[in-house]
């Protein structure tokens, strides 16, 4: 197992606009997530055949100069818990930065090359945020790659810039080169069949309606995983060399909008919303590792939805596409309508990162591709050349996830990684106040162990 050591703490200065006085001086130390450990965590073999470990390797090495280079400020202290690599639900970025930065964006700071310092062993880095840039509470620092830091967590959209982005060979660019293909090449059935995810490592698992009263669920792997190792050249996993189980889930009807009602959450539950007769709604949970459906709930919506488009149940609310209202539409669950979130909207399923819900789309409203919520806070974000659902790959951990090109589980499913993630977790001891009569420096000094 690869370890990886960041030892590092945060500083952020506050100075008068008008004098430029330093005011205010607050440092903290971090704690360090799995982030790293995830990403390089392959051991000896890797179930997944088809990936050249460059690819992987490439966008993230070396961390400095060229990678981790970002900064998220938050207006909520974290858990201090490793294993959260991605923001929690309800905490708002108030703040971030990686590259130099001259635009408009309220959120967004600028790297301070003068005063950084990149060394074999560490890092000294600076970034600066005017008095128009970054003003709120600040409770909490996180460092991310550079590509996170440019894009922010849930914060406006601003073109170019990406919170998803495929493993590219060049981390600054994201939309210009080949992503690598990982699993599946498709099943050989006919069916349907959607690719949910690697929920166990090196079992890949579809669902289907093929059968008129029952959830069809589909285990592919290799007969021997043990042998299989990380591979150069590109390959695929296809029937020909794949063991294949099918299980039978009592649905009592034929399911229901196999194709856009369902995401995967982290705990390998299958999230499965069906709507018929436009307003009729009923949630099913099933455990997907032991084929049971773990409970249900129903409710009246109090106006009609397009069943047939994507729509997902998550933080007891509803979201589908309102024929009455028009547009992507939030219903709570007694059914009674919220508010429109978007529109015009289409688009392709919803899907989970981390504790929050995605819809990726093709044309929600002009020309932006994305929408995340946690719940509370909602945004449309850039796509970050991900124009499929995501879904979970036991092989590497959080924040990886496999991005499928053709909901119908016909394409492949490529490597895609979040990139705001969190690499530490810095909770200040005090809050900062940033405002506009104020200019802040955010530094951070980070050393390899």
């Amino acid at each position: 197992m690869v370890i990886i050591m960041l030892k590092g703490k945060s500083t952020i200065a506050l100075f008068d606009a008008v004098s430029g006085r330093k005011t205010e001086e607050y440092s903290d130390e971090n704690i360090v997530t799995n982030a790293f450990n995830n990403f390089f965590n392959f051991d000896e073999e890797i179930v997944m055949r088809g990936i050249n470990p460059n690819s992987v390797l490439g966008p993230l090495t070396p961390l400095f100069p060229n990678y981790l280079k970002g900064i998220l400020l938050w207006d909520s202290m974290i858990p201090e818990n490793p294993d959260i690599v991605i923001a929690p639900a309800g905490v708002r970025c108030v703040g971030h930065a990686g590259t130099a930065y001259f635009g408009t964006k309220k959120t967004r700071g600028t790297y301070n090359e003068n005063e950084s310092e990149i060394s074999k062993t560490g890092a000294k880095m600076v970034w600066d945020f005017p008095t128009d840039k970054g003003n709120g509470i600040i409770k909490a620092v996180s460092l991310t790659s550079i590509i996170g830091g440019n894009a922010g967590w849930m914060t406006e959209f601003e073109s170019g810039n990406y919170t998803h982005a495929r493993f590219y060979k060049n981390p600054n660019s994201p939309a210009a080169t080949t992503p690598t293909t990982l699993i599946p090449n498709g099943v050989k059935e006919s069916g349907g069949f959607q690719y949910v995810g690697e929920l166990r490592r090196g079992i890949h698992t579809y669902i289907s309606d093929r059968s008129d009263q029952n959830l069809t669920v589909l285990e592919m792997s290799y007969p021997k995983n043990n042998e299989i190792h990380i591979f150069m050249e590109l390959g695929s996993m296809t029937k020909e060399n794949t063991i294949e189980n099918t299980f039978e889930i009592p649905w009592g009807s034929k399911p229901v909008n196999i194709s856009n009602g369902w995401y995967i959450r982290d705990d390998n539950i299958l999230v499965y919303t069906e709507i018929t007769g436009n307003a009729n709604v009923r949630v099913r949970y099933v455990n997907l590792i032991n084929k049971t459906i773990t409970s249900e709930k129903t409710f009246t919506l109090s106006e009609n939805v397009a069943g047939s488009n994507p729509c997902a149940f998550y933080n007891n609310q509803l979201y589908a596409n309102s024929t009455i209202k028009g547009g992507l539409s939030r219903f709570n669950d007694n059914g009674q309508f919220a508010d429109v979130i978007m529109s015009p909207f289409s688009g392709n399923r919803f899907s989970r990162i981390g504790e929050n819900l995605l819809l990726s789309s093709t044309s929600l409203n002009a020309g932006i591709t994305s929408f995340l919520t946690d719940g509370v806070n909602y945004s449309v974000i850039s796509s970050g050349d991900m124009s499929g659902a995501l879904v979970p790959l036991a092989s590497f951990g959080r924040p990886a996830y496999g991005a499928v090109d053709n909901i119908s589980g016909t394409g492949g499913a490529s490597l895609v990684f979040i990139t705001p993630f969190l690499a530490t977790i810095n909770n200040l001891a005090a809050q900062v106040t940033k405002t506009s009569q104020n200019t802040m420096k955010v530094t951070y000094e980070i050393s390899m162990e």
